[in-house]
């Protein structure tokens, strides 16, 4: 019984151990990925590490997805994003990040002079925000308004909201 517990001890730490070291090198991951990203625009890199083996074990398929939607968005790359976008929908995301995703969307289908993808968009964001808990809706409804004066003066037309 004495060996069975102490095998059981020297387990549980390796195994602990293990999860710290991982969580130590996908935080540290997360973060150079960060600075190529955001502090020195270098989108190309970025996506080069998104598709290295170490980003394969510490992020799932999705989550690489939605990470490369931003590389691309600084890329202006239209035909990979389409593919993205068209990607990200057909996964399960929580309303949250759906939002998120959505947001993206909306602005990139504007920016495209894309009226009947911005609208649809709209509405899917609409939809996802109707779904988010009080306190989300608190959080993110900032990026309702955020969305709302490009979507109504570029795909809408009506400057009025502009001028208010």
């Amino acid at each position: 019984m004495g060996n069975r517990l102490l095998v059981f001890g020297v387990l549980l730490i390796i195994g602990i151990v293990l999860y710290v070291a991982w969580m130590f090198f996908a935080q540290r991951q997360v973060m150079y990925m960060s600075l190529l990203l955001y502090r020195q625009g270098d989108a190309d890199r970025y996506l080069e590490e998104l598709n290295s083996l170490s980003s394969r074990l510490f992020f799932n398929k999705k989550l690489r997805t939605l990470m490369a939607i931003d590389a691309n968005l600084i890329k202006g790359d239209k035909e990979q994003l389409n593919k993205l976008f068209e990607r990200a929908a057909a996964y399960r995301l929580s309303s949250s990040d759906r939002v998120l995703v959505l947001q993206k969307e909306l602005l990139f289908r504007i920016a495209q002079e894309e009226d009947e993808k911005a609208t649809k968009s709209y509405a899917a964001i609409h939809k996802a925000y109707d779904k988010l808990t009080d306190k989300q809706k608190e959080k993110y409804s900032e990026i309702l308004r955020e969305v709302e004066y490009p979507y109504t003066i570029h795909v809408m037309h009506d400057v009025s909201m502009h001028l208010n």
